[in-house]
């Protein structure tokens, strides 16, 4: 993976293209093909990037063994040419490093979103819009804070082991992912993703005396998904399958269609964790197992 190509892959991007790889939020009402026209050569473009980065954080990695080398070389033989040579090499790599970190998009693109988008069209009429709404920047940033507790409401909230100086804890709210689609057939699939991120900054002391600073994260990721099925369709069953654990249903019968709504919460100790696109299609065809036909017909999904 050559830093050439990857240029050219750049180079071969829309102004649109760039601009959601600049801000990394998007929001449209386009037909899935448009969606993936817009999106695959973005994905191409940053798949090819995280193999370069890995190149770049090998060859960082590298250089910083031979900085040491060459300046032990340097006392040795009273000559420092190496030395600089590969400290050289080591500040451009880390230079490199984290400009090509600024372009990178999340895997859930790659891996979540692009093959949802396709699923979705094969379930869609052609030429029927798909509405999205994708924010791929980080789960804790600035502008997603929702609480802060400083080491003193920490202390009183929460008992903490002894060895534990202080706790700074931040909570975040990031919905980087909701969508409607009107499916064959006249159904509606609206959906919600969320990461609700709890990070907690401790400091401590070790059993070696030391200070030490530690960052730990707790992810709560719920997926909301919203079915509204015709009602001259579909008919609610009664009971239903039984839900999954940590799963949470409610259905209702409206004027024109009959309503399920399906949520699922799953946690996890990764910053910004990437969606499992079959939990969420099962998600989905949960919701349509608790209808039945009232004609001869297939469900969509």
């Amino acid at each position: 993976m050559s830093l050439i190509k990857e240029r050219r892959l750049y180079n071969s991007l829309t102004p649109d293209q760039r601009r959601i790889l600049e801000e990394k939020q998007i929001e449209g009402n386009y037909t899935p093909g448009e969606w993936l026209a817009l999106l695959r050569q973005l994905a191409e473009y940053d798949r090819h990037g995280d193999a370069v980065r890995k190149v770049v954080k090998k060859m960082g990695c590298a250089s910083g063994i031979l900085v040491v080398a060459t300046f032990i070389i340097g006392i040795v033989f009273e000559t420092f040419f190496l030395f600089f040579i590969a400290l050289i090499i080591g500040v451009v790599a880390l230079v490199l490093y984290f400009v090509k970190k600024r372009s990178d998009l999340p895997n859930k693109l790659r891996r979540f979103a692009l093959p949802l988008i396709s699923i979705l069209r094969e379930e869609m009429e052609q030429g029927v819009p798909l509405y999205l709404r994708m924010d791929f920047r980080s789960g804790t940033i600035k502008e997603k804070e929702t609480a802060y507790l400083g080491p003193d409401e920490t202390k009183a909230r929460y008992r903490r082991p002894s060895n534990v100086l202080k706790v700074k804890e931040t909570h975040y709210t990031n919905a980087w992912m909701e969508g409607r689609a009107r499916l064959t057939g006249g159904s509606i699939l609206e959906w919600q993703i969320v990461d609700n991120t709890r990070q907690r900054k401790i400091t401590k002391k070790g059993s070696s005396g030391k200070t030490k600073f530690k960052t730990k994260y707790k992810v709560k990721t719920i997926i909301d998904a919203r079915l509204g099925l015709p009602r001259e369709d579909y008919a609610l069953m009664p009971g239903g399958p039984t839900a999954h654990q940590g799963e949470k249903v409610a259905t209702r019968t409206g004027e024109k269609r009959n309503l399920i709504r399906v949520r699922r919460a799953k946690q996890s100790s990764t910053v910004d964790p990437e969606p499992d696109l079959k939990e969420f299609l099962d998600l989905v065809a949960g919701a349509f197992r608790r209808v039945t036909l009232t004609h001869t017909g297939e469900n969509q999904l």
